[in-house]
């Protein structure tokens, strides 16, 4: 019987230790939610984030932070402001991806390439601020890293993580 007991609670910690591991390997898997983050200078941040679109990560924070984009440059209003990523979002996305993507015809998926061309547009950096300057006269949008790695984002005054698939902001719906 003792033999039993030990080879279960052998087993156990066998299983728990390669479920450590595995959650180890994919910090994500650990994390649950996931947020737009990063290590070392802020203006690499962004090279690594996506996609999100009307059907993936359709309603967040990193939305939000989209939106406020899209706003910043003119192609919506503030009123579209609702970490909800619609067919407005959407066609505003195209547009934008139009411009400064280098696409034909923008696909509407804020992924990989449009990061990276918002990063380039818009991004200027200091320590572990920066701020994104649209090319609409006085939109900007605030921005830091916090000490966990997370970016964080102002609307206004209510500052808030940017989570891929929470909605936390007041103004969002």
């Amino acid at each position: 019987m003792k033999s039993r007991s030990r080879l279960a609670t052998v087993t156990a910690a066998g299983l728990m230790a390669v479920g450590l591991t595995l959650t180890a390997l994919n910090p994500a898997a650990a994390a649950g939610d996931e947020t737009i983050s990063g290590t070392g200078p802020l203006k690499d941040d962004w090279n690594n984030e996506g996609p999100f679109s009307r059907s993936s990560h359709s309603h967040g924070n990193a939305v939000a932070m989209w939106q406020q984009i899209l706003w910043a440059d003119g192609y919506i209003s503030w009123g579209d402001i609702d970490c909800r990523f619609g067919p407005t979002t959407e066609r505003a996305t195209k547009l934008w991806q139009q411009k400064y993507v280098g696409y034909n015809e923008g696909d509407g998926v804020v992924g990989r390439k449009t990061f990276i061309a918002a990063s380039e547009v818009g991004l200027q950096t200091s320590g572990s601020s920066a701020q994104y300057l649209g090319n609409e006269r006085g939109r900007y949008i605030n921005f830091y890293r916090n000490g966990a790695g997370d970016w964080v984002m102002h609307i206004g005054n209510d500052a808030k993580v940017l989570w891929w698939d929470k909605a936390t902001f007041d103004k969002c719906s």
